[in-house]
This record gives structure tokens, C-alpha cells and sequence, in this order.
């Protein structure tokens, strides 16, 4: 019975836009070289960097037909690769199929991989910000209630400080340019300064 190749999705794209994909066979993992009316040839995706020679031809059901090269002399097979490939897949799945934070997005996938390939994973918060630029990238936005990843705009970060004369502070939101105006912009009335002074 043929082996099959398994497809896994690839970070970059074609030069066509199309989605390109990767191979994944007893571990190993192979890139597409070439492809023909009937035969794709893959490598090793290890070729440049470990100077692997392995090599294999599927058709386009992607059924090994050909590994009569597919020897892989100086390097191993490494699960943990795999499935920190796969991992990463699925949390930009989720990202753009579900409206849930990146703190939730990123513990699902650290939960469900193996100590090993967590290892080889980024940091919590690389991947949380992966999470915000590939909702970014894809829908044009991030979830609006992702707390952790929210950026506060500049013209929301001026505070004015009130009646700081008699020891006691109360603080309202000003906006840049606002000047005398800061009674629109929240101002809290005497009141309410009374009773911020009477509960310190």
C-alpha cells in the first residue's frame, strides 16, 4: 500500500497568492521543488541547511510514488517540529474563526502541545501578539475586547489633576486641546469631588 504525504499549510504563499503547503511523512518534513501534469517532487525541507539529499515523488493525490531517494544520511526525525508547526496553525485558525481573546487563543494551544514542542515555542507574549497581527492582517482588525493586547490611543492619555490645592486629588480625562473645555470631557461635578474627599 502507498504512503501519503500529509499537507500542512505553510506561512508563506505562492507567488501566485496561492496558499503553499508542506509535506509531513514519518516525521520528516518536505517543501514542494517541482511539479509536473501528473507528479510532484518534494525535499527535504532540511536541503540547505543540513544538506540533506532526500527526496520523494506523489502524484496529485499526494501518494508516494517514488522514494527510492528519500534517505535522510545526517539528520533525525523530529516530532516536537511537527507539532510546533501544527500548533501554530491552529491558533491563527482560531484567531480568525473565533472572537476569543489572545490570552484564551494562546492557553488552548500551549495546552494541547507537548511539553517538548512548547519548548520550541515562542513566549506567551510573542504569541499573543502573532494572535493581534494576523487578525489584523486577515479581517482588519483585532478582537475589540482583547484586553491584554488593547493599545490606548495618545489623545486618551492626558489626565488633569483637580483641587490637588487642599491634599486631595481627583483626576478627569482631558484631551489635547480641550484647555478650559475639560467640563465636556468628563469633569466631575463638586459633588462627586465632596465625595471622593470625604471617602479618603
Amino acid at each position: 500500500m502507498a504512503q501519503q504525504l500529509d499537507l500542512i499549510p505553510s506561512t508563506r504563499k505562492r507567488k501566485n497568492g496561492e496558499i503553499a503547503y508542506k509535506g509531513i511523512l514519518n516525521c520528516f518534513i518536505y517543501v514542494e521543488e517541482k511539479r509536473s501534469a501528473d507528479k510532484i517532487t518534494w525535499v527535504c525541507e532540511e536541503k540547505r541547511k543540513s544538506l540533506c539529499g532526500a527526496r520523494l515523488q506523489t502524484n496529485l493525490s499526494m501518494q508516494v510514488v517514488n522514494a527510492q531517494r528519500n534517505v535522510h544520511r545526517n539528520h533525525i526525525a523530529e516530532s516536537s517540529k511537527v507539532e510546533v508547526m501544527e500548533a501554530m496553525i491552529a491558533l491563527k485558525r482560531r484567531a480568525v474563526e473565533t472572537q476569543e481573546p489572545s490570552s484564551k487563543i494562546v492557553n488552548t494551544a500551549l495546552h494541547c502541545t507537548s511539553a517538548v514542542a512548547t519548548a520550541h515555542l515562542p513566549l506567551t507574549d510573542s504569541l499573543r501578539r502573532k494572535v493581534c497581527r494576523h487578525r489584523v492582517a486577515e479581517l482588519g482588525e483585532a478582537a475589540s475586547f482583547d484586553i491584554p493586547s488593547m493599545v490606548i490611543p495618545h489623545r486618551f492619555k492626558y489626565y488633569q489633576q483637580i483641587n490637588s490645592a487642599a491634599g486631595h486629588g481627583c483626576s478627569s480625562l482631558v484631551t489635547p486641546g480641550q484647555g478650559d473645555q475639560h467640563e465636556e470631557a468628563g469633569t466631575p461635578t463638586q459633588g462627586q469631588i465632596n465625595s471622593v474627599q470625604a471617602a479618603v
